[in-house]
């Protein structure tokens, strides 16, 4: 197992977080990574309660580990491992649809396939494949989010995802310090860890 949906958040909660998200988009196309205001980040941190997880800091500790993920229709992130320590995120889907996927490979079906790029920002690093054709290889496991979704995921294993349209994909993810794995942040996450998370 890949992933686990912890719950749902109400529709006041989503849409209010859209609207703070959105109002930082730039005017581009594809996709982007929207970094937070202090507002975005006192909202967030006020729908977590009761979870003994401590927030992920940047190296500088100018910001928490938490951002947004915009993608356009048609859009595919490139087969991926997140940081080169970081094991398990955090997800809310503020907005997907009906056919957007995550979807999981195998070590031994992306390897060989394509050498590794590690890519690394300010904003954080990946280990990225260079694989355009991802409709050609299996993968082992695949989740639809929908809009309101809370789900716990494994970003140690090679993932990606695909806006299917017709409207954005916009995901908040959330780091954890101490890069706990999936099993952990398993254990430590569920529906009374948040204000508001309905299943």
């Amino acid at each position: 197992m890949h992933y686990k949906l912890l719950g749902k958040l109400p529709e006041h909660v989503i849409s209010q977080l859209a609207e703070m998200i959105l109002s930082r988009k730039k005017n581009i196309k594809g996709f982007q990574r929207i970094e937070f205001t202090d507002e975005i980040y006192n909202y967030l941190a006020d729908l977590f309660v009761n979870t003994e997880l401590k927030l992920q800091r940047t190296k500088d500790k100018s910001r928490w580990v938490q951002k947004a993920f915009y993608s356009d229709t048609g859009y595919v992130y490139p087969i991926h491992k997140d940081g080169l320590k970081c094991m398990s995120a955090l997800n809310i889907a503020v907005a997907s649809n009906q056919g957007d996927w995550v979807r999981w490979y195998a070590d031994e079906e992306i390897l060989p396939r394509s050498d590794l790029t590690v890519v690394s920002q300010d904003i954080g690093s990946t280990r990225n494949s260079k694989i355009i054709d991802i409709e050609s290889i299996p993968f082992v496991e695949e989740f639809y989010p929908t809009t309101g979704d809370v789900y716990a995921l494994d970003v140690d294993s090679f993932h990606t995802w695909k806006c299917n349209g017709p409207g954005p994909r916009i995901i908040v993810q959330t780091k954890f310090e101490e890069f706990p794995n999936f099993d952990q942040i398993e254990r430590s996450l569920s529906i009374a860890s948040f204000k508001y998370l309905i299943k």
